[in-house]
């Protein structure tokens, strides 16, 4: 590479952000709220209070919807896991 007169080698680059489709914008929403339901409530809460804005910009969805679809993937897993223990004690 060719430095630029001022001697900085990383002056002439620039960085590119790609369009991100809408396909790949829920598969990353998706796996957001997969992490955050994992957490403990008061976890959760704390992430999706404070780092709203963040979640509106980067997935744009509001705080109380994605409140909702963590709650909506929490209650998954519970009635899930109620399933798999009433699976076995029938065993």
């Amino acid at each position: 590479m060719i430095p630029d007169g001022d001697g900085d080698p990383q002056a002439g680059r620039k960085v590119i952000d790609f369009p991100v489709s809408a396909e790949e914008k829920a598969r990353r929403l998706r796996a957001e709220v997969e992490r955050l339901s994992l957490l403990s409530p008061l976890e959760r809460t704390f992430y999706i209070e404070t780092d709203a804005a963040k979640y509106a910009e980067k997935y744009d969805i509001d705080k109380a919807t994605l409140k909702r679809m963590v709650e909506a993937v929490v209650k998954e897993a519970e009635k899930k896991q109620r399933d798999e223990q009433a699976e076995r004690r029938r065993c």
